[in-house]
């Protein structure tokens, strides 16, 4: 197995963003470790992409770590992010010279331990990943800001103080400790303080949550109001990572939504060709449900004072304007709905610059991550061209569409399905309330005419006497008695 010094350039594998370039930090810069991770490395910046820090163990996880060569194939994209970070890797002249040889030994470990892995029945040779096992690592490592903000002093509630152990290992805060920091994230998103969104968030670190939690106290949407402002870029990935590690408790039907709409993302890629930032092309290290986190130095904290932090050299394009807004880039859910909305098969098309104020309207008043999922789905719809008229139109506003029922959302076919659901349905319970009757065709109604009837028996009269028959018809109801 390869051994990392402070220092190296490695390449370091994202489940879900593929290989990117880092190097590998000391104990002085990296200060306290998490427990059971060796190896601490720093992203190189892209463009867009700011630096970031990442932790690893290097034991268990050897396949997701080798020596950093520029001739390697890891090196060959597309992406303008990725090209820019190993640009920065190649020229960072503070770092140790590249270890040619020891890349070649740690890519021959990485290929015996998949061959390994795949000998104990992965096709190919492939290694297999438990699902369960990926989700406990990546909450396992602790994706946190490289800042000198003192996460025991940062509150004043206490709540972490109360918080619970569960058995993966993951805090659990009571639910007014829960309601408390909902409060104080939507509190600071609407004065746009960067420092107290900072904090507020750095206490969810390792915390998790449940669905009665996350409906009861609102924590997931104060979470992800963060990613709805621009002033508050520098926070995304780590909002985005909370939000991912509890995407795991939503619902089936959400959970099946999302699915749908990345198949549609999908498709709609490969008839329009991928363009840099894709989903099938990464665009920066920042993954679905791990995100490395950018440093952001507190005012007057040594990095700052000092003229620099540790990293400034690494060549981060914003560490000289961490505090001030950044522009805000076009999200994906911004262009799918520019597409979704300007459909070809639209009885009335809209000029481009109508569908685009429409769009972004759109993606500044809806920031519910269910609401928009819910309304790709609807917009992708051939039958739902009366949703795309009423918003390009105007007579729906995006809050006037939240407000709309369910129910008028329903295609024809979905009718017709709930329909027949709802007759199978109360056949079903007719035909268990008529499980235990006495059923005869003996008895004509005088009603409707059918002889599908039910009766009994009582003996009213004397012993002597005959019976009398109480009837009722299964088709009208209809009841009468008889001799």
């Amino acid at each position: 197995m390869a051994s990392y010094a402070p220092g190296d350039r490695v390449w370091v594998y994202i489940e879900g963003d593929g290989w990117w370039p880092a190097r590998v930090l000391s104990d002085e810069e990296i200060g306290a470790r998490t427990p059971g991770q060796d190896i601490a490395v720093h992203f190189y910046a892209g463009i867009d992409t700011p630096a970031s820090l990442y932790e690893l163990n290097s034991h268990s996880e050897a396949a997701h770590i080798c020596f950093f060569e520029t001739s390697s194939e890891k090196a060959v994209t597309s992406s303008a992010e990725l090209e820019a970070s190993i640009r920065h890797a190649a020229e960072d002249a503070t770092a140790n010279p590249l270890k040619s040889d020891s890349a070649i030994s740690a890519s021959a470990a990485v290929a015996a331990a998949a061959a390994t892995t795949g000998a104990g029945g992965a096709p190919g040779g492939a290694s297999t990943i438990d699902p369960t096992a990926a989700v406990t690592r990546a909450a396992a490592k602790r994706m946190r800001e490289m800042d000198d903000v003192d996460m025991a002093g940062s509150s004043g509630d206490g709540g972490a103080a109360a918080a619970t152990m569960s058995d993966a290992g993951f805090r659990h805060l009571r639910t007014d400790d829960l309601h408390r920091l909902s409060e104080k994230i939507a509190a600071a998103v609407e004065a746009h303080s960067l420092t107290k969104v900072r904090a507020a968030l750095c206490q969810l670190d390792g915390v998790d949550v449940y669905l009665t939690e996350l409906e009861e106290t609102k924590i997931g949407i104060a979470v992800g109001s963060v990613l709805s402002q621009p002033s508050l870029k520098p926070l995304w990935p780590l909002a985005r990572a909370i939000v991912s590690f509890w995407s795991r408790h939503l619902p089936a039907e959400t959970l099946a939504a999302i699915r749908t709409v990345k198949q549609q993302d999908i498709s709609a890629t490969g008839k329009s060709g991928v363009e840099p930032g894709s989903p099938n092309e990464p665009s920066s290290p920042v993954g679905a449900t791990q995100s490395p986190l950018r440093k952001a130095p507190a005012p007057g904290s040594p990095g700052v004072a000092g003229g620099g932090s540790a990293f400034d050299h690494v060549g981060s394009p914003s560490a000289a304007n961490e505090g001030t807004p950044l522009p805000p880039k076009s999200s994906s859910f911004l262009r799918h709905v520019r597409q979704r909305l300007d459909n070809p098969d639209n009885s009335v098309r809209y000029d481009d610059a109508v569908v685009e104020e429409v769009a972004r309207r759109i993606a500044a008043d809806i920031t519910d991550f269910d609401d928009r999922q819910l309304l790709l789905v609807r917009l992708g719809e051939p039958d739902m061209e009366f949703l795309r008229m009423k918003l390009l139109s105007g007579e729906w506003t995006p809050r006037k569409y939240l407000e709309q029922p369910n129910e008028i959302f329903l295609t024809e076919k979905q009718k017709s399905e709930e329909a027949q659901r709802v007759a199978n349905k109360m056949k079903a319970i007719e035909a268990a309330a008529n499980a235990g009757v006495n059923l005869t065709h003996l008895f004509k109604c005088e009603r409707c005419g059918k002889r599908d009837c039910t009766f009994y028996e009582l003996q009213i009269r004397g012993a002597d006497e005959p019976t009398t028959k109480y009837i009722t018809c299964l088709n009208c109801k209809n009841s009468w008695s008889q001799e």
